[in-house]
Protein backbone atom coordinates (compact mmCIF):
# COMPACT_ATOMS: atom_id res chain seq x y z
CA UNK A 1 0.00 0.00 0.00
CA UNK A 2 1.60 3.54 -1.19
CA UNK A 3 2.13 6.08 1.81
CA UNK A 4 -0.42 8.56 2.47
CA UNK A 5 -0.25 11.95 0.74
CA UNK A 6 -0.12 14.63 3.60
CA UNK A 7 -2.55 17.16 2.24
CA UNK A 8 -3.93 19.11 4.99
CA UNK A 9 -2.12 23.01 4.89
CA UNK A 10 -0.68 22.33 9.03
CA UNK A 11 1.00 19.03 7.50
CA UNK A 12 3.17 20.47 4.71
CA UNK A 13 4.01 23.93 6.49
CA UNK A 14 2.54 25.47 3.16
CA UNK A 15 -0.20 29.31 4.17
CA UNK A 16 -3.35 28.26 3.53
CA UNK A 17 -5.07 29.89 0.85
CA UNK A 18 -6.18 33.74 1.77
CA UNK A 19 -5.47 33.77 5.25
CA UNK A 20 -1.48 35.35 6.37
CA UNK A 21 0.70 33.56 8.00
CA UNK A 22 0.66 34.77 11.78
CA UNK A 23 3.56 36.52 13.14
CA UNK A 24 5.08 35.79 16.54
CA UNK A 25 4.00 38.56 19.52
CA UNK A 26 6.06 40.85 19.56
CA UNK A 27 8.26 41.25 22.64
CA UNK A 28 7.03 42.44 25.60
CA UNK A 29 9.81 43.14 27.87
CA UNK A 30 9.80 46.71 29.54
CA UNK A 31 12.25 49.28 28.19
CA UNK A 32 15.60 49.47 29.76
CA UNK A 33 15.01 52.48 32.28
CA UNK A 34 12.15 50.62 33.96
CA UNK A 35 13.44 47.91 36.49
CA UNK A 36 13.84 48.61 39.97
CA UNK A 37 17.21 46.53 39.61
CA UNK A 38 18.65 46.94 36.39
CA UNK A 39 21.34 44.06 36.08
CA UNK A 40 20.31 42.68 39.27
CA UNK A 41 19.29 39.37 38.17
CA UNK A 42 20.47 36.17 37.42
CA UNK A 43 23.00 35.93 34.43
CA UNK A 44 22.88 39.85 35.10
CA UNK A 45 19.27 40.50 33.89
CA UNK A 46 17.44 42.99 34.83
CA UNK A 47 14.98 42.66 37.68
CA UNK A 48 11.69 43.34 38.43
CA UNK A 49 10.05 45.68 36.10
CA UNK A 50 7.83 48.26 37.66
CA UNK A 51 6.99 50.47 34.04
CA UNK A 52 3.00 49.74 35.37
CA UNK A 53 0.94 49.91 38.44
CA UNK A 54 0.27 46.10 37.99
CA UNK A 55 4.19 45.49 37.38
CA UNK A 56 5.09 47.45 40.52
CA UNK A 57 2.63 45.19 42.79
CA UNK A 58 3.92 42.46 41.41
CA UNK A 59 7.76 43.15 41.71
CA UNK A 60 6.97 44.06 45.66
CA UNK A 61 5.38 40.39 45.86
CA UNK A 62 7.80 38.68 44.33
CA UNK A 63 10.83 41.03 46.50
CA UNK A 64 8.72 39.59 49.07
CA UNK A 65 9.14 36.22 48.54
CA UNK A 66 12.87 35.63 47.13
CA UNK A 67 14.56 38.86 47.59
CA UNK A 68 17.77 39.82 50.21
CA UNK A 69 16.47 42.60 52.49
CA UNK A 70 19.03 44.77 50.33
CA UNK A 71 16.57 43.63 47.39
CA UNK A 72 13.44 44.44 49.31
CA UNK A 73 14.83 47.98 50.20
CA UNK A 74 15.74 49.27 46.77
CA UNK A 75 12.27 47.66 44.94
CA UNK A 76 10.20 49.20 47.83
CA UNK A 77 11.58 52.85 47.06
CA UNK A 78 11.99 52.28 43.32
CA UNK A 79 8.11 51.30 43.52
CA UNK A 80 7.63 53.92 45.76
CA UNK A 81 8.73 56.37 44.00
CA UNK A 82 6.64 55.70 40.90
CA UNK A 83 3.69 54.41 42.53
CA UNK A 84 3.09 55.91 45.88
CA UNK A 85 -0.76 54.44 46.72
CA UNK A 86 0.66 51.13 46.53
CA UNK A 87 0.34 49.50 49.68
CA UNK A 88 2.96 47.61 50.36
CA UNK A 89 5.44 50.46 48.73
CA UNK A 90 4.95 51.92 52.27
CA UNK A 91 6.71 49.53 54.26
CA UNK A 92 3.55 47.60 56.06
CA UNK A 93 3.07 44.70 53.76
CA UNK A 94 -0.35 42.81 52.65
CA UNK A 95 -2.78 44.34 50.34
CA UNK A 96 -5.37 47.03 51.48
CA UNK A 97 -8.44 44.53 50.56
CA UNK A 98 -6.80 42.02 53.36
CA UNK A 99 -6.57 44.69 55.81
CA UNK A 100 -10.26 45.75 54.92
CA UNK A 101 -12.28 43.05 55.86
CA UNK A 102 -14.73 42.56 58.55
CA UNK A 103 -14.32 41.01 61.48
CA UNK A 104 -16.97 37.96 61.47
CA UNK A 105 -19.63 38.06 64.15
CA UNK A 106 -19.36 35.47 67.37
CA UNK A 107 -21.01 32.07 66.16
CA UNK A 108 -24.37 31.33 68.80
CA UNK A 109 -24.25 28.30 70.73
Amino acid sequence: MPPRKMTHPSRTGKPTAGKPDKKPAPNTKAPAGSYALPGGGPGGADAYPVNTKARGANALSRVAANGTPAEKAKVRAAVKSKYPDLPSSQGKGGSSAASSKKARPARKS
